[in-house]
């Protein structure tokens, strides 16, 4: 049995697979950290969104009341 262990070949493959190993790690807290992040944003713009049609029924409102107020002053 000639089993030799070349020492290069085996710190080559040592290092590849710990680069491998640590970009799975990154990846692994990357990946959902920016999908949170867009989750986030997405709910902001929506309540944005929502808050804005809401100051615009309110001030629709507003200039129907005072109008209404208005017409009756008038008669």
């Amino acid at each position: 049995m000639n089993f030799r262990v070349n020492t290069d070949t085996w710190f080559v493959f040592s290092i590849l697979f710990i680069s491998a190993l640590a970009l799975c790690i990154i990846l692994y807290i990357t990946i959902p950290y920016f999908i949170r992040k867009r989750q986030v944003d997405r709910v902001k713009s929506r309540y944005k969104r929502k808050n804005l049609k809401y100051n615009q029924l309110e001030r629709k409102k507003l200039n129907s009341n005072y109008q209404t107020k208005r017409t009756i002053s008038k008669n």
